[in-house]
């Protein structure tokens, strides 16, 4: 199934209401749910747009008015989730790290905690969190590591809980076509109204475990990220005038470079801990930065035999892929240089 049932009865229902339309969901087969589901998505979209002009957004969750903490409150990403579930009819209360003399009373019968801390913080806010809920309380973290978390999770807080990993900063403007990546941890029933919750929002919400997680992430991010900032740091010391460099920039080198200073005009900590987080990301980088040295040597010797071989088993591994990203990348290049001409 392309949709998700619930999700499907609650955009009939919003659908039926806001267009005044009249007809009954429950008589339709599988197959005709999936060929009116982009048509429903479309306008349940159109919906929120709306709704968002109006203040409002649907409220996926028990009933309405359920009381959410979030831990780190005051934080970039807990803003932007905190903009949008009070949009949606969420109790909102804060905890940051100057209310902990207030812990007990501030999570007293919270439906639902979201923990929002740095990585090296959160097993020991988990920790403590988990000592000042109730058993059916849902916890959730917003943590970009998983594996040991989750494990946190399930020996901290025997009631529901899951860990969900947004993909984007906090300086982003809506949820919509963001990825979510959710991970199930405990009591999932009791916690899929979440992800019903971040669909409304706009959110491509995909469920994974923490082992797959953690796998993508070392190069999604850890790997990434080194690699953005070697190339800055050893930019840097060359002192090469950025003036003179962005003048004569190809579009491509342009977009990359704005993504290398990108990272540099962010938090260094955050940066740090992504990459520092797991001994599996340090690993990784090790066997690319021997990998480097290899290639290293491959030029230094001319090999253009090697580097072709080597260029051609990249080329397979990326397949069609590779066709597709030099469609969509040429794209963006399009629209980058209409950016630029204004």
């Amino acid at each position: 199934m392309l949709h998700d049932d619930k999700l499907f009865s609650l955009m009939c229902e919003h659908y039926k209401k806001n267009y005044n339309a009249s007809f009954d969901e429950s008589v339709f087969t599988d197959k005709d749910k999936e060929k009116i589901w982009s048509y429903l998505k479309e306008s349940f979209d159109s919906l929120l747009i709306k709704e968002k002009k109006e203040d409002i957004y649907p409220c996926f969750a028990p009933t309405k008015n359920l009381k959410v903490v979030f831990v780190g409150g005051k934080g970039g990403m807990s803003q932007f989730f905190i903009k949008f579930f009070k949009k949606s009819s969420y109790d909102i209360h804060i905890l940051d790290k100057d209310d902990w003399s207030n812990a007990s009373s501030i999570l007293k019968n919270a439906f639902l905690v979201i923990i929002s801390v740095p990585i090296d913080k959160t097993i020991d806010v988990i920790k403590e969190v988990s000592k000042n809920i109730d058993k059916e309380t849902i916890l959730c973290d917003l943590t970009s590591v998983k594996t040991n978390v989750v494990n946190c999770l399930l020996e901290q807080h025997k009631g529901p809980s899951l860990s969900l990993h947004p993909m984007f900063g906090p300086d982003t403007i809506s949820f919509k076509n963001q990825v979510v990546v959710y991970v199930k941890v405990n009591e999932d029933e009791k916690c899929n109204f979440l992800y019903d919750q971040l669909v409304s929002y706009g959110a491509r919400v995909c469920i994974h475990t923490a082992k797959e997680h953690d796998e993508a992430m070392a190069i999604i991010q850890a790997l990434r990220h080194f690699t953005t900032y070697c190339y800055g740091i050893f930019l840097s010391s060359t002192n090469s005038n950025l003036k003179h460099i962005l003048q004569l920039s190809s579009p491509i080198y342009h977009l990359e470079l704005l993504m290398v200073g990108r990272l540099f005009a962010q938090d260094p900590y955050l940066y740090g801990d992504i990459i520092m987080s797991s001994s599996s990301n340090l690993e990784l980088i090790e066997k690319y930065c021997k990998s480097l040295k290899d290639d290293l040597d491959l030029i230094l010797n001319k090999d253009i035999d090697t580097f072709v071989k080597k260029f051609k088993e990249a080329s397979d591994y990326f397949g069609d892929y590779g066709k597709q990203f030099l469609k969509d990348s040429q794209l963006v290049l399009e629209s980058f240089q209409k950016i630029r001409k204004k």
